[in-house]
């Protein structure tokens, strides 16, 4: 099976130990007054950029982007470092002063690296250009994330991949001349790996850049520029001893590890890695050290799994054009779970009616084609943007308790924008709404809008999306959730290219397996996972009158979520 995800994932995984070859560099100390050659300076007519004499470090000379006078615009851009070449990475580091302003200062400095920044272009704390950006938002207007704060962003637009939050005091400098300078150190492996260390103290540790592989493909010549500004309220944002260092040789970093799995026996195990730049990159598989007969692609998928391969160990070795890297070995654990061999409820849709006793809402439909094999199936959104879909069946049991079920079914999740959205769930409770997809906000990946009872979430869209920063989700997706009342009980959290199905090797979307199991004994079940999303729990007892399940998608931006399968009552 080949994942259908083909974007990287942001992570604080491990990178490449080789450094690349060096090769562009700038230095300046600043201190001849004059402009450095291959560079421009710009400001707005309220002033900025200012090369002076002293102020500097030991009070030599420095570059001041800003005083502290208000409405002030400052920016200092440099000339392609590499003659057109293509660079993959790069070390920076200068000494900075921001402060000595109003109260509460404004606005902040940024480093921008990116091929399309100009001679002539003027920004502030945001940055500018469609690479790379790194910001000190000194002021809260207010924002979200909440400033101050240090943000990295990447690519057009600049939206921001990884935060950290700061005070007023901890992110500006004081004193004087020889104490307002502080350290920036900002070292982009050419793996993909970032490191930003600012005032001796790390703030990013081998983070991924998420679409790394883009922005190095995007264009050359690649520019570095310093921009800063002041509104209604100022500070000093001044430059001192630049040192800026390219590297042009591409090396293989592994931005997502392969995890251990557990699987039901006569299943498939599926073990992933991802690299940050794939040029040239090939993967070999191990299986208790011995390399797998053609296992080289990102995606391992070991088929039929027999119990007797309960605790072997898998790892990878991705071998780039300069260098190779090994995973962490990860472990396959083959259980047993007790199913039920006659469903009570069973839907293959292959028909392409609704089936009796049931209802599609919003978005669901029953198609003729789709499901696995291409046979029927319910698809409960499309890669359409905004919908809602839910399918419920009718309470099978007429009113009596129901203390535990089985419910399996093959999904299909994926096919839709990088990063797909939202997600879907299951519920089973006595207070079902008879629509969900009435009912704002509809957010059924977090288990909203389908009563108090058991929900069992799918959740494959970060709303916060920003490494550092949690916001509106207590359990930072992609994950899958288990919920009962207003009390999140279990959670893990999974990378998108493991929540998505994916294809098969002929190009056809893949289903996977998806078993939920109520035990009715009060003992702790064990937890199974196929190939993908599986999950079994245990609840001393559970009442289901009106409506017995409901699977609800709710997706924007897109994904598809198509299903079929069977459900036992207990």
């Amino acid at each position: 099976m080949k994942t259908i995800r083909q974007c990287l994932q942001t992570g604080l995984l491990v990178s490449a130990a080789t450094l690349s070859a060096q090769a562009g560099s700038f230095s300046s100390d600043f201190n001849s007054g004059a402009l450095p050659p291959g560079s421009h300076t710009n400001a707005n007519s309220n002033g900025g950029a200012y090369l002076e004499l002293n102020g500097g470090v030991g009070d030599s000379g420095c570059l001041k982007l800003t005083k502290n006078i208000n409405s002030q615009n400052g920016s200092f851009i440099l000339d392609d470092l590499d003659s057109g070449n293509q660079i993959y990475g790069f070390d920076v580091t200068y000494k900075v002063r921001i402060g000595g302003g109003t109260l509460r200062p404004a606005d902040g400095i940024s480093l921008s690296v990116a091929p399309d920044l100009t001679d002539t272009i003027l920004f502030g704390e945001g940055g500018a250009g469609s690479g790379l950006r790194f910001d000190w938002d000194i002021y809260n207007n207010p924002d979200t994330p909440p400033s101050p704060q240090i943000n990295v962003r990447v690519g057009p637009g600049g939206p921001i991949v990884a935060w950290k939050g700061y005070t007023i005091g901890g992110i500006t400098t004081s004193g004087d001349v020889t104490t307002w300078w502080t350290d920036v150190h900002i070292h982009l492996n050419p793996d993909g790996s970032l490191n930003l260390d600012y005032q001796g103290a790390n703030v990013f540790t081998n983070f991924f850049i998420p679409g790394y592989q883009d922005l190095v493909n995007a264009g050359s010549p690649v520019r570095f520029g310093l921009g800063a500004r002041t509104g209604g309220a100022n500070a000093n944002q001044w430059i001192d001893n630049l040192q800026i260092t390219t590297y042009t040789t591409p090396m293989v970093g592994i931005s997502q590890q392969p995890f251990s799995e557990k699987v039901l026996a006569g299943d498939d195990a599926t073990f992933d890695v991802r690299v940050a730049n794939t040029n040239g990159v090939t993967c070999q598989w191990y299986s208790n050290t011995v390399s797998i007969a053609g296992a080289t692609n990102q995606t391992l998928v070991i088929t039929n799994v027999q119990a007797s391969a309960s605790g072997s160990t898998y790892k990878v070795t991705a071998t780039g054009p300069n260098n190779n890297v090994t995973s962490t070995v990860v472990t396959l654990t083959v259980i047993n779970l007790t199913l039920p061999s006659t469903p009570q409820l069973a839907f293959n849709f292959n028909d392409g009616a609704v089936p009796p006793n049931t209802t599609n809402l919003g978005t669901a439909l029953v198609d003729t084609t789709g499901g696995v094999t291409n046979s029927g199936c319910l698809k409960l959104t499309t890669s359409v943007n905004t919908q809602n879909g839910a399918f419920l069946i009718s309470d099978p049991d007429a009113g009596a308790p129901v203390y535990g079920f089985t419910a399996r079914f093959k999904a299909l999740l994926g096919g839709g924008t990088v990063p797909p959205a939202d997600g879907f769930a299951f519920a089973f409770g006595s207070d079902i709404p008879n629509d969900p997809t009435t009912n704002a906000p509809n957010r059924y990946e977090e288990g909203k809008g389908l009563g108090t009872g058991l929900r069992v979430t799918f959740d494959i869209f970060n709303n916060d999306g920003i490494v550092g920063y949690v916001n509106a989700e207590a359990q930072p997706a992609p994950s899958v959730d288990v919920r009962y009342g207003g009390q999140v009980l279990a959670t893990t959290q999974l990378p998108v290219s493991f929540m998505e199905s994916g294809l098969n090797d002929d190009g056809t979307p893949a289903y996977t397996d998806v078993i939920i199991q109520l035990n009715t004994d009060a003992m702790a079940p064990s937890t199974s996972s196929t190939t993908a999303l599986s999950c079994s729990i245990s609840f001393l007892f559970l009442l289901a009158r009106s409506q017995a399940a409901v699977l609800p998608s709710r997706r924007a931006p897109g994904a598809s979520t198509k299903t079929s399968g069977w459900i036992i009552l207990n």
